[in-house]
């Protein structure tokens, strides 16, 4: 609602929702209000804030052997993990538990959670605040001059709980994790903008401002093991504690200007200029300027007498540079004490405080107090044409964007004491074209029928590297790597593959001694598998409105990129994968004969192999058959390309003659179906899917939950 000294907004929004896996929640609630007013009739207070309470049940997954796609894929076909209850088993503890209170396994308790005991005994909730709001004011000194300030908040609470049963596979003590996460974000934005008409011609406009930014953070850790009661999880019923915690804060100062000339509404030059300050930076190091310059060029507007008649409405030519600064991860200048943890790798080994005794150590990353800032600057050059009255119109931009002086992690000598140190060690590029088109083909009567279609290719490549650094490890896991290696796309997979020829084919053991006789001999040395990076993209949506209805579906295409299907190399050793079936059957394996001799020395006739051999365990599951107990990733390497139809809506809005006495203006029902179809040569649960989730290593596929398909239908009514 609103008047003419102001306006305002409410809105109050809850959902619930269920997951596709058992006893799986989410559930959330918003409000949020906005408003302005007019002070006097040259200041304006503005204002808006929302608040959201939300939370619910998670259930373990991925490579987490409480994980529900471990425990469910790798049991055997012969086990039932639900006793007979089918999908009632989560609902039913005869299903994942004897009398006696041990979990019901396929191992006996050894070996990987019962899938339903996982959701029932083993599972994690949290509890989340936030309050997002700001203040603002507006202040009309002149004609020419606008004053404005804002103070904005961003306030974040987290409280997670995670269980684990008694008897469970990971901790068969019990255990209790308590966990509580704290942010808070602090924004403040002073703007002067002046606007001066500077000839007839000539428009301009100056934006001269500062901004002030500071995080706080907290993150408090406790861990209880052994359960002493069974069921009852409370910090006290715990036999040994161990906390964790841990305190941020980063402050950036800038001060910044936007100039923006008009000349004809044909000529656009725009220029900017920033100074920032950061605390993550060495303090004789902590000043960074950076800036961008655009300039556009209407030439539709230039020779109006040129295109009068003709059949381009609208064109636009731009062109762009910019430079881009960024300030270090933080206390990346320091070397930080935690406490001190010590572990062999197979138990939980000590952790301090221990029998009374704190104990701290130095982290084993190095600090490096004379970093600089990353920079990174972009080239961009494209045009915006429209046609025949805008029934087609055409955007297209080309770009090369070159990172430099980027923060890693870098490996260094561990006789330093240290395993890694944070450098400026990076230089890495991109290189693409994004394109757009917008079409009306038809609309004549009461048909319209509208497209678009968008592409764009991004060409990525780590040029360099720190001096002395071959690689950086990204993430990875079991039989897969994702690295930045120079020469090669950011996010390369590397992995172990098969020995070949000079020609490229693969070297079949002929060594009659050898217990890998008949059997492709894996390369000692590791591959380069490509990356998760698609070669290009594409959306392709067709909407057709008739009368009251719409019809509108989109199709997305992914061409090129590669996914590790570690979840598929998993099941070949346990033996559950379909592609198992064959075991006991035997294989004469394409390649040719060859050996090491003596020396090391490879030794290779080009003869074609012509051994038969058995594919049983010792080849599948003992041998390099499998993707988990051997090293073999290339056969587990897949073209993570795809079609889909991404959406598809019918609505239907109802003619205004049959509201005419009711109190709406507009009533429309909608229907939508997302992820409706696939087609794709990737074998896993999804070519979308990534194991380590939004983060820099891409292409990994280990026992992740599967993609959804969603259906919604709706009621939109307005009064």
């Amino acid at each position: 609602g609103g008047t003419e000294i102001g306006n305002y907004f409410f809105s109050l929004s809850n959902s619930s929702a269920s997951g596709i896996v058992p006893k799986s929640t989410f559930d959330r609630t918003t409000v949020r209000i906005t408003g302005d007013g007019k002070v006097s009739d040259r200041l304006k207070a503005s204002g808006s804030m929302s608040y959201a309470h939300s939370g619910g049940t998670r259930i373990q997954q991925g490579s987490n052997i409480s994980g529900v796609m471990l425990g469910l894929l790798r049991t055997p076909p012969t086990f039932d993990n639900s006793n007979g209850f089918g999908s009632g088993g989560a609902d039913n503890v005869a299903a994942y538990m004897f009398p006696d209170g041990t979990q019901r396994t396929y191992r006996g308790g050894g070996g990987y959670d019962n899938p339903f005991w996982t959701v029932n005994e083993n599972p994690f909730t949290d509890d989340v605040d936030r309050f997002i709001g700001y203040v603002q004011a507006n202040y009309y000194a002149a004609e020419w001059l606008e004053v404005m300030y804002r103070l904005g908040a961003d306030i974040y609470s987290d409280k997670r709980v995670q269980e684990f049963a008694i008897y469970s596979r990971a901790y068969p003590a019990g255990q209790l994790q308590n966990q509580e996460l704290f942010s808070s974000d602090i924004n403040s934005d002073l703007i002067l903008t002046f606007t001066q008409k500077l000839t007839d011609d000539l428009f301009g406009k100056l934006l001269v401002g500062n901004n002030l930014y500071q995080t706080k953070g907290s993150n408090l850790y406790v861990q209880g093991d052994g359960l002493v009661i069974p069921g009852f999880y409370h910090m006290s019923n715990t036999s040994s504690q161990i906390t964790r915690q841990s305190a941020s804060e980063l402050r950036r100062l800038a001060f910044y200007g936007d100039l923006t000339l008009d000349y004809k509404a044909m000529v656009y030059v725009e220029g900017t200029l920033r100074n920032e300050m950061s605390t993550t930076l060495p303090k004789g190091n902590n000043s960074f300027l950076y800036g961008s310059g655009n300039l556009s060029f209407v030439f539709t507007e230039a020779f109006k007498d040129l295109f009068k008649d003709s059949f381009m409405n609208f064109g636009k030519v731009r062109l762009s540079y910019a430079i881009v600064g960024k300030d270090a991860p933080l206390y990346s200048t320091t070397t930080p004490y935690s406490q001190a943890n010590y572990a062999d790798g197979w138990t939980n080994g000590i952790s301090f405080p221990f029998n009374g005794y704190v104990g701290y150590a130095m982290g084993d990353i190095l600090g490096n107090n004379i970093l600089m800032p990353e920079k990174t600057s972009s080239f961009e050059v494209g045009f915006d044409i429209s046609l025949w009255q805008n029934l087609i119109g055409l955007n297209f931009t080309y770009y090369n964007t070159r990172g430099i002086d980027q923060i890693f992690n870098v490996p260094i000598a561990p006789s330093t004491g240290y395993w890694r140190e944070v450098m400026n060690a990076g230089e890495i590029t991109n290189k693409g074209v994004e394109l757009v088109l917008t079409a009306t083909p038809v609309n004549i009567d009461n048909f319209k029928w509208d497209l678009s279609l968008n592409f764009s290719t991004n060409k990525n490549m780590v040029v360099k590297l720190a001096e002395g650094v071959n690689n950086l490890f990204i993430g990875g896991f079991q039989g897969s790597s994702i690295r930045a290696v120079a020469g090669k796309p950011y996010g390369t997979i590397f992995g172990f593959g098969w020995l070949r020829d000079a020609n490229g084919n693969i070297v079949i053991d002929d060594d009659k001694t050898s217990s890998g006789y008949g059997y492709p001999i894996l390369d000692p040395l590791e591959k380069d598998f490509g990356s998760s990076n698609p070669d290009w993209l594409m959306g392709f949506r067709n909407s057709f409105t008739w009368e009251g209805l719409t019809l509108s579906f989109l199709f997305d295409v992914k061409k090129g990129g590669v996914l590790w299907n570690g979840t598929k190399g998993a099941l070949y050793y346990f033996g559950t994968a379909k592609e198992t079936e064959v075991r006991g059957t035997s294989k004469v394996f394409t390649g040719v004969k060859g050996h090491y001799d003596a020396s090391g020395n490879l030794v290779t006739t080009g003869t074609p192999n012509d051994v038969s051999v058995a594919l049983d365990e010792n080849w599948l599951a003992f041998g390099n058959g499998n993707g988990f107990y051997g090293s073999n990733t290339e056969d587990f390497i897949e073209d993570a390309g795809w079609v889909r139809l991404r959406e598809l809506s019918l609505t239907y809005q109802l003619p205004k003659t049959l509201l005419t006495s009711t109190p709406f203006s507009e009533v429309g029902i909608t229907f939508t179906g997302h992820n409706l179809w696939l087609s794709t040569k990737y074998t896993g649960v999804d070519p979308e899917t990534n194991l380590m989730g939004a983060f820099n290593a891409q292409g990994i596929d280990y026992f992740n939950m599967p993609g959804t398909r969603t259906y919604t239908i709706s009621l939109s009514v307005k009064f």
